[in-house]
């Protein structure tokens, strides 16, 4: 979640950056920064495939320890499936699995493991799925910081979200959670984590508004690290009551990553989703 990487934006240069406008760009020399105190990691990870860089490590959980990374990356996968396993789904039937905001393949170079589904990953961040793109199987591409995906309608069998909600505003997330009915067949699961309003961050960070039920730190940068999102399964529930219903609410206290999991079954009958608010895109800085 970066919560060192925020502490080290709180500076008195942040107030200089916000001003100027520059403060995406601080944040980002700041994890150019960080990356330098970490060693490279080797060639190879366990299961033999290539690790990414120290940056496109840090610039998706916040830290470049390769262990970290490849050790976080597996049992998020194990959970992952395993939470949609329990709510009915059977991954040895899924034909198209989306990593919604999949990185650098921290979870999707585990996927093949759990089951036979083509991966489709999709992010903002041109410089980490480029990274998977080119070294992991499957179909990654960039994808904008609003809907839609350039994906058919109904044709994805499982998603998942990784510390995505986590980084995202109130609006935006409802316009993501309606773009996710949107591909999902009728009946499929979307598991997204989040984290909750009792994480033990909340006393050390300073929530700004409220959204729905959604609190955020910082609305700069919106999708990164620099932005965290505190809500609690109500929030989530509303937001996606038109196209989903929540299939279960895993509390973070059981999952190995100290996030809370939603997972949501795609509504079957005829939809009754209104279109989502506009929502203004603020820049990056």
């Amino acid at each position: 979640m970066g919560d060192a990487l925020r502490r080290e934006a709180s500076s008195p240069l942040r107030s200089l950056a916000r001003r100027t406008g520059l403060l995406g760009a601080y944040f980002r020399l700041i994890e150019v920064r960080r990356v330098l105190s970490y060693p490279p990691p080797p060639p190879r990870a366990p299961d033999g495939r290539p690790l990414p860089t120290r940056l496109a490590m840090m610039r998706i959980g916040g830290v470049s320890d390769w262990r970290f990374f490849y050790e976080r990356g597996r049992t998020a996968a194990e959970t992952l499936v395993a939470a949609a396993r329990a709510a009915g789904a059977r991954p040895d039937a899924w034909m198209q699995v989306l990593d919604w905001g999949c990185g650098c393949g921290r979870i999707a170079r585990h996927m093949p493991q759990l089951t036979p589904a083509r991966i489709i990953g999709r992010d903002i961040d041109a410089y980490t799925v480029g990274w998977s793109a080119r070294h992991l199987e499957g179909d990654f591409k960039v994808c904008g910081r609003a809907p839609p995906l350039d994906l058919e309608a109904a044709g994805i069998d499982f998603a998942y979200g990784f510390s995505v909600l986590t980084h995202l505003t109130g609006p935006m997330q409802a316009r993501w959670l309606e773009e996710l009915a949107r591909v999902l067949r009728p009946g499929a699961l979307a598991a997204l984590t989040y984290h909750d309003l009792d994480h033990p961050a909340v006393p050390a960070v300073t929530l700004r508004g409220e959204e729905a039920g959604v609190f955020v730190t910082e609305w700069a940068l919106e999708g990164s690290n620099l932005t965290a999102a505190f809500q609690d399964a109500a929030s989530i529930r509303r937001a996606a009551a038109p196209w989903f219903e929540l299939a279960s609410d895993i509390h973070r206290s059981d999952t190995p990553f100290d996030q809370a999991i939603a997972v949501l079954r795609r509504r079957s009958g005829p939809d009754s989703a209104r279109p989502s608010d506009p929502v203004e895109e603020t820049p990056d800085g």
